[in-house]
């Protein structure tokens, strides 16, 4: 249960990270460009993924996290 919890934190917090980088390049383009096209892009659904190996690796981490500890980790 506390392996699911923080890997569910987890994939949160990328996901947030991926919008408010997203953000920032689409600002940073409309200041260079002076132009707003986004109204007509769709919105890119690949993100970032993270891979087997590697989520293998934490979620081993989360394992050994103890009920107690799982607010203090996240």
């Amino acid at each position: 249960m506390v392996a699911e919890s923080l890997m569910m934190e987890l994939d949160f917090q990328v996901q947030e990270a991926e919008q408010l980088h997203q953000e920032q390049k689409q600002q940073e383009k409309r200041e260079a460009t002076g132009v707003d096209y986004s109204w007509l892009m769709t919105p890119s659904t690949k993100g970032y993924e993270m891979s087997q190996v590697e989520r293998m690796e934490i979620e081993e981490l989360c394992m050994k996290v103890k009920p107690a500890e799982c607010g203090k980790v996240i």
